[in-house]
Formats: C-alpha cells, sequence, structure tokens
C-alpha cells in the first residue's frame, strides 16, 4: 500500500465516495449539512461586510451632503442655488432638492449628468418605478416634473431610497430663504474615519445570536444517518483499518458537506449583498 500522504488522500476520497454513495439516507443528509454551513456562511459574510457597508453607506452620504454651517458663497458662475423639498409618501420618505443653477459652471450632484432644466428631474430608480405605476398617480401629481434621467449608484444610499433633483430657475429660489442656500461644491467634510464601535458591537452580537439555532441545525443534520455512517466505520475497523485511517474517512465523509455549504454560502451572499 502507498504510504505518506498519497495514501491519507485515498482515505480521505473513500470517504468522499462514501458520503455521495451511500443512499439516500446519506444524500439528504448532505443536503442538510450543506443548507446548515451555507447558511452560517452566509450569516458570517454578511456580518463581516457590515463595517464596509456603513462606511460606503456614509461616504455616499457625505459627497452629495454640503456644510451650511460654512459663510454662503457670493453668486457667480460656479455657484447653485438648493433648496430642500423633503417630503413623506405614506410610510416612506421622499428625498427631494430643487436646483437652480447661477453660472454655467455650477455643481453637479453625485450619480447626476447634468443639473436638470426648470420643469425637469432626475430621479432614483425606485421612485422611476413608483412614478410610472398607475397605482400611485397621487405622488406623479405631487411630483409635477418631467424625467429626464435617473441618479446613479453613487449618489443614493442604497437600492430601495426615493430620491429627486429638480430643476428650476434661480428667479424662484432665494438664498434668503430657511430651506435654501447657495453652494459652489457638494461633499461635506468627513466628520470622523472608522465604523462605530458600537455598530461593531452590535454586528458581534447579532451574528453570534444568529449562529446558536444554525449551530442546532448542524449538530441534528450529522446526527442524521450516523448510524449507517458508523456501521460502516466499524466495517472498515473490521477489515483492518486503524483508528487513523478510520478518522480520515470520516473526514472525508464530512469535507463534502463543508466543502457544498461553502459554495452555497458564497453563491447565497453574493446576490444579497446588492
Amino acid at each position: 500500500r502507498p504510504a505518506g500522504p498519497l495514501r491519507w488522500f485515498r482515505e480521505v476520497a473513500l470517504g468522499v465516495r462514501m458520503s455521495v454513495s451511500g443512499g439516500r439516507d446519506s444524500r439528504v443528509r448532505l443536503a442538510l449539512i450543506a443548507a446548515a454551513v451555507g447558511s452560517a456562511v452566509a450569516l458570517l459574510l454578511g456580518g463581516a461586510s457590515a463595517p464596509t457597508l456603513m462606511d460606503a453607506r456614509t461616504e455616499r452620504d457625505e459627497a452629495r451632503s454640503y456644510d451650511q454651517g460654512q459663510s454662503i458663497p457670493e453668486p457667480s458662475a460656479d455657484t447653485l442655488l438648493v433648496g430642500y423639498a423633503h417630503s413623506d409618501y405614506f410610510d416612506r420618505r421622499v428625498v427631494g432638492r430643487i436646483l437652480a443653477p447661477e453660472g454655467p459652471r455650477a455643481p453637479v450632484p453625485p450619480g447626476v449628468a447634468e443639473v436638470p432644466g426648470p420643469g425637469e428631474m432626475v430621479v432614483s430608480p425606485a421612485l422611476k418605478r413608483l412614478l410610472d405605476s398607475p397605482e400611485h398617480r397621487l405622488l406623479r401629481d405631487r411630483l409635477d416634473y418631467r424625467i429626464v434621467g435617473t441618479i446613479g449608484r453613487e449618489g443614493l444610499l442604497g437600492p430601495h431610497e426615493l430620491a429627486y433633483y429638480a430643476g428650476t430657475d434661480d428667479a424662484a429660489l432665494s438664498p434668503n430663504l430657511s430651506l435654501t442656500t447657495r453652494i459652489d461644491d457638494f461633499g461635506a467634510e468627513r466628520r470622523a474615519s472608522g465604523t462605530n464601535p458600537a455598530i461593531l458591537l452590535l454586528v458581534l452580537v447579532g451574528s453570534t445570536v444568529a449562529l446558536l439555532p444554525l449551530g442546532v441545525f448542524i449538530a441534528a443534520a450529522l446526527r442524521f444517518g450516523s448510524d449507517k455512517r458508523d456501521r460502516r466505520i466499524a466495517a472498515l475497523r473490521l477489515i483492518g483499518a486503524d483508528r487513523w485511517t478510520a478518522g480520515r474517512i470520516a473526514c472525508g465523509e464530512a469535507v463534502v458537506g463543508a466543502l457544498a455549504g461553502l459554495v452555497a454560502g458564497v453563491a447565497l451572499f453574493l446576490p444579497l449583498r446588492e
């Protein structure tokens, strides 16, 4: 018999074959283990990406914001009048801003190709779906502008945000109004670096709590059909396999479910990360 790593590989491969050819019970057990491990992998990947998600969200929010505490710049070819037009539609927030460029070099919000003209607006994809639906005519009557484009991903906090930028002439806005200001650039100064430690703690505790039932699920899946697996291992011991050989064969049976669960977890996480 070959010795060393080659022998170990063959023994693990034997365990792999036994796990997939052990009948209906083995296949059901393999599917249960893969589902449990896949759910745990997707949960851990989601928890690990939460700090990056929150940091990127903060960056996008600050990129489209502007510092109102500073002095208002003088009108020039580089300034833009911005007025707030937020509203609520049922239980959802609609983020709106009215824009009036004061010159040809007025700043453009992130995710927008150019400032919309008077009577025009650019909207988020989620808001466009609502406005195109006959069921939401009330909202369409409220936002009586012609849609000329959509806001890109870099200008939104998330794919479901309801937001729009509408254009008007500068005579309709005045920087002296409480909800209107004049700016010469978008992008507020970043106030803090890194992720809030409270958010990290919340993610850690939430992931730990969510893993507990998955651990019970994995334990139950491992016990399913374990009597037949034990009989197979016992038969191997009877024909001369030592304890280490039996252990490597058992590892081969377990690694199939673990690898299948890893692939399933990544496949589940990739569409959900969007």
